[in-house]
């Protein structure tokens, strides 16, 4: 494993960091800001439709009716609806999931459960009303008659307690570089999905710009640290990483997906925006991350598609 991987052996909740009381109350004002515009509903609607598409090239059949498992359905959910839309769906995670009525009993449970940042944060959604917007954004942009009722359980994904192919797809979309041991998760969605079935992900790659998962740098303010300041010592300290993170490198993901699934389509995925390739070459010019390659630099994710063979045990 190489020297950015510090996955640990057991599951690891997504607000299981310490920041302390400045730095959370940072990360939910700069959470409220980036829910202000409903705009990302629109972006997940189109990309579930977009991989949807992809599914079916893969599989070769259409993804109507189909039983699907989407690992990592967060609070959001919105990708489970879509997945939902034609098919049965299935969503799981490792916090619990938010009921549609969120009452002091839901808050009491969440507290419980998932600890005190987890239920801060819920309750600081639905007091903002970000739930009921993006719901409406939902129905807005997919045609649905209304918000669906869906399955969501709270379990890990490297302990299923699924029965052995009980899944024609497998979805996730910026959760793997969350899950601790992602060897043992595969292992364990290989088992579930059907002969023939599809495994269809996408995750934010670490050593990405964005890859320390800084919310200032998704929000682009101002005061964001400076580019790839995670991969470098001088600046490190400047980064607020929010969550648990697996620090996983390109080739990390290469070995393991070729151990796991055998034949994946591992491709990284350039999007062209800042940083530029242009502020790699200064950064390199002064000695810095020379150790990374363009690819796993100027990635913000990678896309897997795998498909079960038919013969598959």
């Amino acid at each position: 494993m190489s020297k950015t991987s510090a996955a640990s052996e057991k599951s690891v909740g997504y607000t299981n960091v310490a920041l302390g009381p400045i730095r959370r109350l940072n990360e939910l004002w700069s959470l409220l800001q980036l829910f202000r515009s409903t705009e990302f509903v629109t972006n997940i609607v189109a990309q579930v439709q977009a991989s949807l598409k992809e599914i079916e090239t893969v599989s070769g059949k259409p993804c109507v009716d189909c039983d699907i498992l989407e690992v990592g359905s967060g609070q959001n959910m919105i990708q489970l609806a879509c997945l939902s839309l034609e098919n049965r769906a299935i969503g799981i995670d490792t916090e619990s999931p938010v009921p549609d009525d969120f009452d002091v009993r839901a808050l009491i449970r969440l507290l419980r459960e998932d600890g005190t940042v987890r239920a801060a944060k819920t309750l600081l959604r639905s007091i903002a009303g970000i739930n009921r917007r993006i719901r409406k954004a939902y129905i807005q942009e997919t045609g649905a008659p209304k918000w669906p009722k869906l399955d969501v359980r709270k379990m890990d994904a490297q302990n299923l307690t699924f029965d052995a192919n009980s899944f024609d797809v497998v979805y996730s979309r910026a959760v793997f570089e969350h899950i601790s041991d992602p060897a043992s998760a595969l292992k364990e969605l290989r088992r579930v999905i059907r002969p023939g079935g599809v495994f269809y992900c996408v995750f934010h790659l670490y050593t990405s710009d964005s890859g320390c998962h800084d919310i200032r740098i998704f929000n682009r303010s101002k005061s964001r640290p400076p580019f790839w300041a995670h991969l470098r010592p001088d600046v490190q300290h400047l980064v607020c990483e929010n969550t648990y993170l697996n620090r996983l490198r390109l080739q990390d993901w290469y070995r393991i997906f070729q151990e796991q699934m055998p034949g994946a389509e591992v491709t990284p995925l350039m999007d062209g925006k800042n940083p530029s390739s242009l502020d790699l070459q200064a950064l390199r010019e002064q000695g810095e991350l020379k150790d990374y390659s363009d690819a796993e630099l100027l990635s913000p994710s990678v896309k897997v598609v795998w498909r079960k063979p038919e013969d598959a045990q």
